[in-house]
């Protein structure tokens, strides 16, 4: 950690982050603890602090864990009361994004 930019190395590669663009204190405190400190801030400057938290802990659980997406399908059943060229173009613009 070094002029706000953020380093975090674990088993699953290395991540890097700058935080130039705030003006926030990042500290280490022991080796277990990081410190985000911001000075004299409005209510808008010191939710940029959560923000920078959020960000450092979510940089931790992408080297460490494990992630996977699981999607599931969906099924519909049509029922055949009008010609098909029909119904397939109504589907086609109605759920042309499901699959």
């Amino acid at each position: 950690m070094r002029s706000r930019k953020i380093v975090v190395k674990g088993p699953r590669g290395t991540l890097s982050r700058t935080f130039k663009h705030l003006a926030v204190d990042i500290k280490m405190e022991g080796t277990r603890k990081i410190k985000v400190v911001k000075w004299f801030g409005k209510r808008k400057e010191l939710a940029a602090v959560n923000t920078v938290c959020s960000h450092i802990q979510n940089m931790f659980k992408g080297v460490t864990r494990v992630c996977a997406k699981f999607l599931s399908t969906l099924m519909f059943v049509v029922k055949f009361t009008k010609p098909i060229e029909e119904i397939s173009k109504n589907l086609y613009h109605k759920y042309l994004f499901l699959n």
